[in-house]
């Protein structure tokens, strides 16, 4: 019975992880559907149709905005899923075949008051927890390589919005002001790799509009997406290139004020639960731990044998 329960565990957690990634497929998918309706585009079949390669539906969209574009890059992610969680299993089934949870629900079960009754379920459900969480480990890598790509593509847009302002206000065109950047950027940098793809693709023949859609399907931030909304409006109606890339550095700039200032507000409360756990019980035991030690010594019924 217990290793039905525990294979029902595994599959709901398998089960929950592939309905996570669908749901966050289909809402890249519906965000992505809702910019091009607000733009007034329709989907033609024209040279611009292959712009959408960078937003590939479900698994392998997911593992490319990660970093992870390689070709069997989904392959190697189900492989390593796979393996987890069979590591998992196994760790469970070889701590349920050499009875440690059965000499730890007896222990349990003479606890009185009915309390190791209560949470018996648990500790056998508990090995079977281990090798969901196991089994989640390629997924919260993933997670933490997209996380990585944001926070670096958000740290070095603002300078880079400022050179580009700078130097289209100096009298260059975009495409020689963004050589001159990536020619002194770190390329490794996810922001700079996407603006060398980017340049290539103009060299290849792609036209701007689709090349910087591609630009913002690749990295798929929505500062990223902000700018490049305005340059492909600045690109349509003719505005001043130089206007937009200061206006848009600007805004980045007070987007950036306002986070370092909500984080800045927001750092006395995070500092309630550090104070509480960790300094306020050392000065109780610093400061009444020797009053309640020379009270229990004085006390007699403490000193009496039982």
């Amino acid at each position: 019975m217990n290793d039905w329960i525990g294979f029902a565990v595994l599959a709901v957690g398998v089960v929950a992880v592939y309905l996570s990634l669908r749901a966050g497929s289909r809402r890249r998918s519906v965000r992505d559907r809702l910019e091009r309706m607000s733009e007034g585009e329709r989907q033609t079949p024209n040279r611009d149709s292959d712009d959408q390669e960078d937003v590939n539906e479900g698994l392998r969209g997911w593992l490319r905005r990660a970093g992870h574009d390689e070709e069997n890059a989904p392959a190697k992610f189900l492989i390593a899923s796979g393996l987890c969680i069979a590591l998992g299993l196994a760790a469970a089934l070889a701590v349920q075949s050499i009875g440690l949870l059965d000499e730890l629900e007896l222990w349990l079960l003479e606890t009185p008051g009915g309390f190791g009754e209560a949470i018996s379920p648990i500790v056998w459900g508990t090995p079977y927890f281990v090798a969901v969480a196991l089994g989640l480990i390629p997924t919260l890598r993933v997670r933490r390589d997209r996380r990585r790509i944001v926070s670096q593509t958000e740290s070095d847009l603002g300078l880079t919005l400022e050179l580009l302002a700078s130097l289209a206000r100096a009298g260059l065109a975009f495409d020689a002001a963004l050589d001159r950047i990536l020619r002194t950027s770190d390329t490794e940098r996810p922001l700079f790799d996407a603006f060398e793809r980017f340049v290539r693709d103009l060299r290849g023949g792609r036209s701007r509009v689709g090349a910087l859609r591609t630009l913002a399907n690749r990295l798929d931030v929505p500062r990223v997406r902000t700018l490049v909304s305005a340059l492909i409006q600045a690109e349509r109606i003719g505005a001043s290139l130089s206007s937009t890339l200061r206006q848009q550095a600007d805004d980045l700039r007070q987007f950036q004020r306002e986070q370092a200032l909500a984080k800045a507000q927001a750092l006395p409360a995070k500092l309630v639960f550090p104070l509480v756990i960790c300094f306020l019980p050392a000065i109780f035991v610093w400061t009444l731990g020797p009053i309640f030690y020379q009270f229990l010594q004085e006390t007699p019924s403490f000193e009496a044998p039982r």
